[in-house]
């Protein structure tokens, strides 16, 4: 229940972003010339006169070497670290570009793998941790003829780089798509064998060190996945949990299903837990998976393409599954995407911003696919709108993302039309205009709320500040009301006991608390037993 408290503190609290797509202006009829005239010179003023959406930048070319492809990006104190592959004849080799300024200028290109060890698919893992950058890519050894997983390191942040150095697996010559993570000292890599064993499918494999790469562990077994799509895994470290997702079929009893399936380890890699079902349990196809973890919750997300609502083959839409005890349940799932014309996602996760892109045909559906972002800012509930992010020549796609500061990174890869593949960059940059909801009406900032400590245990202070009277609502992960205050214009101090309106306890989990008639502005909070 909700208890006002005594001594209202007063609170100076930021606004929550928010982005609202712009908005049609239609020139109505007049008989007057004078006003249609004045009309139109006000137009030429208010609408941008290209199709960026207000905060994001131009398009900017990163490359111009014409095959790049598999970007991986990653900001961090307006430092922007993008990771590639390059397909050359025959072979293919990992790259890296930077921007120290968040994105406005670019510095040269660096070859991180070497040039006497050209990459057979190098699928290259960008990771960034307390020891600064760490690059894993598929490489190829031709001094003895075997396949090896490829590592490189760079303790300031990409301004220079060690040598190459290389992990050789049990089965060199029959392995694929190595993965990686990185927590400290302890480098985690993931990867599956290419030749069945004797339970008839490809197992997977992981391997650790905990000296940053100088020694390594003997290969360790995860599970023995029935059917393996040729698609990315994914690896994450979050909260003291490793874990790994992939898109095919768990056993032979689901041979015509393909899913998100993972495994995790809570104990640093050791050992691995049986098979998780990520994507729901239903019998339409999930692929392409992406994860990602929320530093501030703990929470791991993976996102993924269902043909659930499929109308065009080959195409259906974005989702993702949130864990919020370090994988071992995933009951929650959200959708950002609603034209059933999506492919390939990318999501990020920061406090309570999930944003996502992905490629998508809903302008085109003859095939060429342009670049949509959405974003949330309660994790998930409700999705502030699709917005186009790239009107292009020729096909784009495998964009990927990552904020900083409340600034969006965005990547992604696009066929011109010479046939050309290069990486393009976008960034987001919040504004004024990020307080205008999608009716065009400003919000205005009259009101502020928080909430601490969060996570809580057996109670909760919320602060509320507003020049007007209302109701703050607080939900469960469902959307329904738990209980509710009614409050007066000026400051406010609550506490809530983490109990409904029937009095009873209620039990650990995410809630969210909010002004009623103004979802986009809920905050979200952890109660933990």
């Amino acid at each position: 229940m909700l208890t006002e408290m005594r001594e209202p503190d007063k609170i100076c609290l930021g606004y929550r972003d928010h982005f609202a797509q712009a908005k049609e202006i239609f020139l109505r009829y007049s008989n007057s010339k004078i006003y249609q005239i004045i009309l139109l010179l006000l137009l030429c003023i208010i609408i941008p006169q290209n199709n960026t959406h207000a905060g994001w930048s131009e398009n900017m070319r990163l490359t111009y070497r014409g095959n790049e492809i598999s970007p991986q990006v990653i900001a961090r104190n307006d430092t922007v670290h993008v990771v590639w592959t390059e397909s050359i004849t025959n072979s293919a080799r990992v790259s890296y570009i930077r921007s120290t300024d968040g994105g406005q200028t670019w510095g040269p290109i660096v070859d991180l793998s070497a040039p006497n060890h050209p990459c057979p698919d190098a699928n290259p893992t960008l990771n960034q941790a307390e020891r600064g950058l760490l690059v894993s890519w598929f490489d190829w050894d031709p001094t003895v003829g075997i396949t090896t997983i490829g590592i490189r390191k760079s303790s300031n942040a990409g301004t220079t780089w060690g040598n190459p150095s290389y992990v050789y697996t049990d089965n060199p010559n029959h392995f694929g798509l190595p993965v990686s993570a990185v927590k400290g000292d302890s480098i985690f890599l993931a990867y599956f064998s290419e030749r069945d064993d004797s339970t008839g499918s490809r197992p997977f494999k992981s391997l650790h060190s905990y000296n940053y790469g100088t020694t390594w562990s003997d290969e360790v077994t995860m599970g023995h996945p029935f059917v393996l799509m040729p698609q990315p895994i994914r690896m994450s470290y979050c909260s003291g949990t490793l874990l790994v997702a992939w898109a095919g079929t768990a056993d032979s009893s689901r041979r015509y299903e393909v899913h998100i399936y993972g495994y995790r380890s809570t104990d640093a890699g050791r050992t691995w837990s049986d098979t998780i079902w990520i994507s729901p349990n239903i019998q339409y196809d999930a692929q392409t998976p992406c994860m990602t973890c929320n530093k501030s919750t703990g929470q791991i997300i993976v996102g993924y393409m269902d043909y659930r609502y499929q109308i065009y083959a080959s195409w259906g839409d974005i989702f993702a599954s949130i864990s919020d005890n370090n994988g071992l349940q995933w009951h929650f799932e959200t959708q950002p995407s609603t034209h059933h014309t999506a492919a390939a996602p990318s999501f990020e996760f920061t406090e309570d911003t999930l944003t996502s892109v992905w490629a998508d045909i809903q302008f085109n559906i003859s095939g060429e696919p342009e670049i949509v972002f959405n974003r949330s800012n309660d994790g998930g509930l409700t999705w502030l709108g699709e917005q186009r992010l790239t009107q292009t020549e020729g096909e784009s796609g495998a964009a990927v993302l990552s904020m900083d500061r409340g600034n969006i990174h965005v990547v992604w890869a696009e066929v011109l039309n010479s046939g050309a593949i290069d990486l393009f960059y976008k960034r987001f940059t919040p504004d004024s205009t990020d307080n205008i909801e999608e009716s065009g009406t400003v919000i205005p900032k009259d009101f502020a709320i928080s909430a601490y400590p969060n996570p809580f245990n057996s109670s909760l202070i919320i602060d509320i500040s507003s020049k007007e009277s209302g109701i703050i609502n607080i939900y469960d992960i469902q959307g329904r009301i738990i209980t509710k205050y009614l409050y007066n214009e000026g400051n406010h101090k609550i506490l809530w006991d983490a109990k409904g309106d029937d009095n009873q306890p209620l039990p650990s989990g995410i809630y969210f608390i909010g002004r009623k008639g103004d979802s986009k502005n809920n905050i979200k909070v952890v109660h933990v037993k």
